[in-house]
């Protein structure tokens, strides 16, 4: 498959905290802290939701994830974090459909 149908999007740990996004001048960090839902606190090697392997801290899901289509509900105006994967930042969730990705966190701009 050559789009994206996230998987990134299930479960997700962040370079920032949620009150760094909250209160920073920046109007991407605002709209990321107002899409995300806490998942809660995942130990190392713990299973996350979404079947991937924890790599300890917190991590989260999007309300603007749709579970049944795979897609984006606010494709048009997502924020740089999701824009970036699979082109500057790669996708590291087992069943990409992009294809085998390098690990990392999603880094917020």
């Amino acid at each position: 498959m050559s789009r994206c149908t996230g998987h990134c999007c299930k479960a997700f740990g962040l370079s920032l905290s949620l009150d760094e996004l909250r209160t920073g001048n920046n109007p991407d960090h605002r709209f990321v802290a107002n899409m995300v839902i806490p998942l809660g606190y995942f130990a190392s090697g713990e299973l996350l939701p979404d079947g991937d392997v924890s790599k300890g801290g917190e991590y989260y899901t999007c309300k603007h994830f749709d579970t049944e289509t795979g897609d984006c509900l606010v494709y048009n105006i997502r924020p740089h974090m999701c824009r970036d994967l699979g082109v500057t930042i790669r996708c590291n969730k087992r069943g990409c459909s992009l294809g085998p990705r390098e690990d990392r966190l999603l880094n917020i701009r």
